[in-house]
């Protein structure tokens, strides 16, 4: 097992040991990166440490932190091979374990991934969707709002923000894009009503992000709106939807992104990005949300709104976001004093990278330190 010098705020690899004294070889540990000065004798009585996450690293992993005694050394005298204590410190998603010769401390989900937006491509593809379960969704009156993006948006066919609408009668509405218009199709006594708005109507700019929103009611029939933030809207155009009075409630579960197996009707991917999406009733009640937010990580097909059904991410859309930092720090007392050159200080980054900023070893008799900065 190599050995390395420490410092404070160097980025450790996934698997490592971080302050070692021991000779002794034990590969399932990692590299060693010694701190410098780091003590070969004396006893260990506690050791805090302090992580940051910086990057590649995602929510699915975690962070060990822990002490191992290897299991072919024999206690000293009065002290038990255990070199395990009580964890403290950490806050968030924690879990501790111990082995025979490894006590260890989790960060579950430690840093995360916080997704920015989702990319749809121009196919069909039953990949290439977000998809959530009908139950709920089948109201009569609707309020549909979504942040999608295009770099061209009158270079896309048939591209579907959002539908409810499969073969065998299972038909709802389409939220779509065609050539220059903004399109919305219902179905409504089996009959098929389509409304288009004019994307220079929407006042939509290429590759730029915008809200936009549709509403249908039998009073007010069919209205396209926009807005700068999601909250205040300005009405752009009222359709009269062909004297239709309901829309047929169907069973086609809701996809966002694509409407693929569209029963008979023309359907593409979006093409583009979507950042957020929301689904009201007629009475404003919200009933379905995107809630990107909840992704916990890049990879993550599968998650529970803040509100609606759980949605299902298919492998072909892409997402894309940042690792979110974190710091956590991690104390632990022994319980009771150890050798030096009988145990291990372990830092493992399971899925990713981080740094140790600093470690506070406390002996017998004196406290030691290695740090950068201002903690």
């Amino acid at each position: 097992m190599s050995t390395q010098t420490f410092t404070p705020g160097d980025t450790v690899p996934p698997t490592a040991v971080v302050g070692s004294s021991s000779s002794l070889n034990d590969d399932a540990l990692g590299t060693d990166i010694t701190p410098s000065g780091w003590p070969s004798s004396g006893r260990a009585k506690a050791v805090e440490v302090e992580l940051t996450v910086t990057s590649a690293f995602t929510a699915d992993g975690q962070v060990q932190v822990g002490v191992s005694v290897p299991g072919s050394l024999d206690p000293l005298a009065g002290f038990s091979s255990d070199a395990g204590g009580v964890f403290s410190l950490a806050d968030g998603e924690v879990r501790g374990y111990r082995s025979g010769d490894t006590d260890a401390f989790y960060l579950d989900k430690f840093g995360g991934w916080r997704t920015e937006y989702l990319t749809f491509n121009d196919t069909g593809s039953a990949t290439n969707k977000l998809e959530a379960a009908y139950t709920g969704l089948d109201v009569g009156e609707m309020d549909l709002r979504a942040r999608v993006r295009q770099s061209d948006w009158d270079s896309q066919t048939a591209a579907v923000i959002a539908a409810r609408w499969t073969g065998g009668g299972q038909g709802s509405w389409i939220w779509d894009l065609n050539g220059s218009d903004m399109r919305f199709r219902m179905k409504s006594s089996t009959v098929d009503y389509l409304n288009t708005v004019a994307i220079s109507t929407l006042g939509l700019t290429d590759g730029e992000w915008a809200w936009v929103r549709v509403t249908w009611s039998s009073a007010d029939r069919l209205r396209w709106w926009t807005s700068a933030d999601g909250s205040s809207w300005t009405l752009k155009e009222t359709d009269t939807a062909g004297g239709a009075t309901t829309i047929d409630a169907g069973s086609a579960d809701l996809r966002i992104g694509n409407n693929q197996s569209a029963g008979g009707v023309t359907a593409n991917g979006f093409g583009g990005d979507i950042a957020d999406f929301e689904m009201r009733n007629g009475s404003g009640t919200v009933i379905q949300t995107l809630s990107l937010d909840i992704m916990d990580a890049q990879a993550d097909t599968g998650w529970t709104p803040e509100t609606g059904n759980a949605i299902a991410r298919g492998t072909a859309v892409t997402a894309t976001g940042d690792t979110i930092s974190a710091t956590a720090r991690v104390r632990l007392d022994l319980e009771e004093p150890v050798a030096m050159d009988d145990w291990r200080l372990i830092v493992d980054a399971q899925t990713g990278e981080l740094t140790v900023d600093e470690i506070v070893l406390e002996l017998s008799g004196q406290t030691l330190g290695w740090k950068v900065g201002t903690l």
